[in-house]
């Protein structure tokens, strides 16, 4: 199957970019953990991010697949706590983009909510495949899926432990839409959520 090109697009429409892949090459999977939570609703996003359940849905590829093409200086970096992931958002609109751990680690989760399916010309199963999982159940709202996992399952696990060494070995990690290729820095420096407003959600 040749690559898809998944247009990418923010809120407001000041950032778009595009994912170019196929379903085999990622996770499709939604996340119930806390952490992805906090983050939807520390951006003000909750409503067009979580599903009914408090479930982000998200598409894990490695780096080189993603890239922006307008609006790459709206791009800013929160981190929920000291050793939380870098979470992504476009800054000209509080839209969540993605989550990173590294600049040479093999790995994103694209928020499916950024995909701009209008001009996808495809439906969302065609382009990423069915939801392979449904993780960190246990922090989820109200009644789930059946099939869903309290933490994240082996397959899934391992999955995403291939594509990081995997993606070592081919340095599938670079170019990396979120960090330069250089010096490995962030292309925005990280911003420590405010631990006050942190409390009240």
């Amino acid at each position: 199957m040749k690559n898809i090109k998944i247009p990418l697009i923010c809120k407001c429409g000041e950032l778009a970019g595009e994912i170019l892949t196929k379903p085999a090459d990622g996770n499709h999977i939604i996340c119930y953990c806390d952490d992805c939570q906090i983050y939807a609703k520390y951006l003000g996003a909750e409503k067009t991010v979580l599903d009914v359940n408090a479930g982000t849905e998200i598409f894990q590829v490695t780096p080189n697949k993603v890239s922006f093409t307008r609006g790459i200086k709206n791009i800013g970096c929160l981190r929920i706590g000291a050793k939380g992931l870098n979470r992504w958002y476009a800054k000209c609109c509080q839209t969540p983009l993605a989550k990173t751990l590294g600049a040479k680690v093999a790995f994103t989760g694209i928020l499916t909510s950024i995909i701009d399916f209008n001009k996808l010309g495809m439906t969302e199963i065609e382009a990423l495949g069915r939801i392979q999982s449904r993780c960190m159940a246990k922090y989820a709202h109200g009644k789930i899926n059946e099939k869903s996992h309290p933490k994240y399952p082996i397959g899934i696990t391992l999955k995403i432990i291939k594509m990081i060494v995997f993606g070592r070995i081919l340095k599938s990690y670079d170019p990396n839409p979120f960090f330069e290729s250089k010096t490995g820095k962030p292309i925005s420096e990280p911003v420590y959520a405010d631990r006050e407003k942190l409390a009240t959600l």
